[in-house]
């Protein structure tokens, strides 16, 4: 009985040792994959974290390409198709649909000039695409000509809130969200 407790303590201490080791190691593992598709795509890397100083807004932090795959997988597009991302950063999913050649209309907004600037060279070289970038506060735009409209974590939860109002008040029609 004693071997058996011994063996039990002696796993659970080599989890608390290995956990950190995996998290860790996958975090960076990610980032890597993240930094070679930012390159691939726009040219530079994204992937470094960036404190905002914009009202509302946490910190600039882009959505993985993992998670991009997942969400998007099973998604179907028209030319009709009319995509925005709010507080899109850099802009990583408009580089991501980009890629996969979304044949409607997309666009960005964002509120951090700077940010709003890094994106909207890199976004220079997609002229010829249906793409632009809106340099504002996502409470005063007008977001009923959108169909899908994307949302990844940028705001504080007072600023999600009232911009979750303001799209209720303005959507006359079904969107995907």
């Amino acid at each position: 009985m004693e071997f058996k407790e011994t063996l039990k303590q002696a796993r659970t201490k080599l989890k608390k040792l290995i956990r950190p080791v995996y998290v860790n190691g996958t975090f960076y593992i990610v980032k890597i994959i993240d930094k070679i598709h930012d390159i691939r795509l726009i040219g530079f890397d994204l992937t470094n974290k960036r404190e905002v100083e914009v009202e509302g807004a946490i910190n600039y932090m882009p959505s993985r390409y993992w998670a991009l795959d997942k969400i998007f997988t099973d998604a179907v597009f028209t030319p009709e198709d009319r995509f925005v991302d709010i507080g899109c950063g850099m802009g990583r999913v408009l580089a991501y649909l980009l890629e996969k050649n979304f044949p409607g209309h997309i666009t960005g907004i964002e509120k951090d000039p700077y940010v709003a600037d890094i994106a909207r060279k890199w976004m220079e070289k997609y002229k010829d695409r249906q793409v632009e970038l809106i340099e504002g506060n996502a409470l005063e735009q007008q977001y009923d000509g959108y169909n899908i409209i994307y949302v990844f974590r940028p705001f504080s939860e007072e600023y999600f809130e009232r911009l979750v109002f303001r799209l209720e008040a303005q959507l006359s029609h079904p969107i995907r969200f």
